[in-house]
């Protein structure tokens, strides 16, 4: 019963970064956002020319900037109310 344990315990662990790979293998997107509820924070991933995929991992004092569609998301506004 311990290792069935162990074994869902890594699953949980993992799942975020396979959702990601599923993701990151779709050609039209853009940019995929992950957005934290316990702290102001979101990691933003994008696709290069070719390449592999960029992360930035911005706070409440920043502003990501997505290309498709133009637009600019202030996180201080996102995360207003927020305790960290």
């Amino acid at each position: 019963m311990l290792a069935h344990r162990s074994a869902v315990a890594l699953d949980a662990r993992h799942r975020p970064a396979r959702e990601a790979a599923a993701y990151f293998a779709i050609d039209s997107l853009r940019h995929y956002l992950v957005v934290h509820q316990d702290q102001p924070r979101v990691e933003h991933h994008w696709p290069t020319e070719g390449g592999p995929w960029q992360l930035e991992v911005v706070g409440p004092i920043d502003t990501i900037e997505l290309t498709c569609p133009p637009v600019s998301i202030p996180l201080g506004e996102l995360f207003e109310g927020l305790v960290a």
